[in-house]
């Protein structure tokens, strides 16, 4: 936690003094002594001015006034022009206050080993000099920050009474005389001591108000209802989502008893605080059903905590999550898309949360050879292996602005255009699909298991119409779409298997995409549970030989068209030529064969 402190000026225009040195600290030795044992060498009436000055800051607890009044009465005690408190931060080891002017108020900080300031912060001695600029541990850029010019100084730690050094206090140019002398010091070292005690309990009423302020705040923040009660249940803390879930205004919430009214309206609740407070242990509810201070059922998941003192439980944390129907629904939807397209979803007033139609791109991603590869896993190594796979696949859909749906085994499904569709989600789809690949290949690039086969994918894309909205019962519910183009999807994924290639896209899809796409044209195709014709489109990665092996595909696919079975049968052999890893021309190239030994009949109309 930072500290802050403030740096006084006794007077604004320094007076003139002496500028000779006394001599004193000529030696090494000499600019450090340590602080007198005690302030026997004091004065009755200076004793007296310490106890008056010290009496006021007792009674305050701001941080900020008791430093600004320690500064000050440091500097009065000795007559210097300025006393400054530069307090350690733990955090950063640092040392640094705040110099108070008439015209500004400005921070000064530097390092806890830093200048004289710091030496005496971190060996615990006290410094006399009489010439500060030749001090071996002298700082020019620290007295320039100072701004005052130090031509005789006091620095004495200021330690609490069990050794912790809080500071520094720093006591500059002695007014009317030219230089400081022991009793100076032993003024100070007696001073520093009632600032010590005075300024540990300044920082740790702060603390405790800091902490009790961050608490506040993290109970407004919380939609979940969180209240304490004492053993007799009456309220001791109850936040701003409880009072909301319970239907109860907060100035009247400390009257209830919430016994009786948890006996009364809730009967189980009073049993589940007894239950808590007999065992000693937490008690976890889901989905139970209570009744608010005006008689409404509400779903909620509730948790019963006793508070443990010393003699045992003393009272109870009750947290509340509401889970009605409305609560449900922003919880599915926040499991489907990121928070920001939540927000825009919950501003409408219409149904879109309910069930609308949209345009969108579908994506299913599967594992390929997955029950293979399982068999040589154990359970647990089968689940790191999905969850690390199911990571890098999730990256790679949300960088393309699409939104995972589910995940159905060892398969995706992920959407692109819900609920509000956008020109760009065919595209975004098929580059979230690349990013895919490249992230499997890293996958397997980093693989530790060189004898595990390497991961694949298939995957799928289809466009079109399909109706997104919140489905399943009242208490267990999911965004989702449904639709002809995510059944589409599907089949084509499992396509890529037969054609042996990584991404299968439809025609909509294709027709979306900017010329930059490299694809070509693989097959038409009937697939099940469609009656009409697809046009697949095969996504295309870089390769070897990639222009010559599409011309000749390209030129098979049309003498199939025309029943030329050997023409077609040649061109798909010179693309499997072309390109060996050209899966679905080898793939065609069988198919021709089978054409030639049977031809389709002649009412067939160039669809397989």
């Amino acid at each position: 936690m930072l500290l802050a402190s403030v740096a006084l000026r006794c007077d604004e225009r320094p007076c003139v003094v002496d500028q000779g040195v006394r001599g004193i600290t000529t030696e090494p030795d000499s600019f450090a002594m340590r602080a007198p044992a005690s302030s026997a060498a004091l004065s009755d009436l200076d004793v007296q001015i310490m106890l008056d000055l010290n009496a006021p800051m007792t009674s305050e607890h701001d941080l900020g006034d008791v430093l600004n009044r320690i500064a000050g009465n440091a500097a009065r005690l000795v007559d210097a022009e300025r006393a400054s408190l530069f307090l350690h931060d733990a955090k950063t080891d640092d040392l640094w206050t705040i110099m108070a002017t008439a015209d500004e108020m400005r921070p000064m900080r530097f390092p806890a080993a830093s200048g004289i300031i710091g030496h005496s912060f971190k060996t615990g001695d006290s410094v006399i000099s009489d010439a500060p600029d030749q001090h071996p541990h002298f700082s020019a850029a620290i007295d320039a920050q100072d701004g005052l010019g130090a031509r005789t100084l006091i620095c004495l730690p200021v330690t609490t009474g069990t050794g912790r050094r809080l500071g520094v206090l720093h006591v500059v140019n002695k007014r009317g005389r030219p230089h400081f002398d022991p009793e100076d010091m032993g003024r100070l070292t007696s001073f520093a001591g009632f600032a010590a005690v005075t300024l540990e309990n300044a920082v740790a009423f702060r603390d405790v108000i800091l902490a009790r302020n961050a608490n506040d705040a993290i109970l407004r923040s919380m939609s979940t209802g969180v209240m304490t009660l004492n053993r007799k249940a009456r309220l001791l803390k109850i936040n701003e989502a409880c009072c909301r879930i319970m239907e109860v205004e907060p100035g009247e919430a400390d009257t209830i008893d919430w016994w009786k009214f948890a006996e009364g309206n809730n009967d189980w609740i009073g049993q589940f605080l007894s239950k808590a407070r007999i065992a000693g242990e937490a008690h976890f509810y889901l989905d139970f059903q209570i009744k608010t201070f005006l008689g409404n059922a509400i779903s909620t998941n509730l948790s019963v905590v006793p508070l443990i003192g010393e003699v045992g439980a003393e009272g109870w944390l009750i947290l509340i999550e509401d889970i009605s129907e409305g609560k449900r629904l922003q919880g599915a939807m926040r499991r489907f898309m990121p928070q920001q397209i939540v927000d825009q979803v919950l501003d409408r007033d219409d149904e879109l949360m309910f069930g609308s139609a949209c345009q969108s791109s579908i994506l299913f991603a599967d594992i390929r050879g997955f029950t293979t590869l399982s068999e040589r896993l154990t359970p647990r190594q089968t689940v790191d292996m999905l969850n690390g796979v199911f990571t890098e696949l999730y990256e790679a859909v949300s960088a393309h602005k699409g939104i995972v749906d589910k995940y159905i085994g060892d398969a995706v499904m992920a959407v692109f255009g819900v609920p509000f569709p956008s020109p760009d989600d065919p595209l975004n789809a098929v580059l979230g699909a690349i990013a895919m690949l490249a992230a499997v290949d890293v996958l397997n690039h980093e693989a530790s298991n060189a004898t595990l086969p390497k991961l694949q994918l298939g995957i799928g894309i289809a466009t079109g119409e399909v109706v997104a909205g919140t489905i399943g019962s009242p208490k267990r519910m999911d965004y989702t779409v449904i639709g002809d183009s995510v059944n589409l999807a599907s089949r084509l994924q499992e396509l890529t298997k037969t054609y042996g290639v990584s991404i299968i896209i439809c025609e909509d899809t294709e027709i979306a995409l900017p010329p930059g796409v490299a694809r070509r044209r693989l097959d038409v195709v009937r697939v099940r549970g469609r009656q009409a014709p697809v046009h697949l489109f095969e996504v295309l990665l870089p390769h070897a030989k990639i222009a010559e092996s599409l011309r000749h595909y390209a030129e098979g696919l049309a003498h199939l068209h025309k029943r030329a079975w050997q023409a077609a049968a040649t061109s798909f052999a010179a693309a499997a030529d072309a390109n060996t890893a050209d899966a679905a021309a080898r793939f065609m190239l069988d198919r021709a064969k089978r054409a030639i030994a049977n031809p389709p009949d002649d009412d067939w109309d160039g669809v397989w």
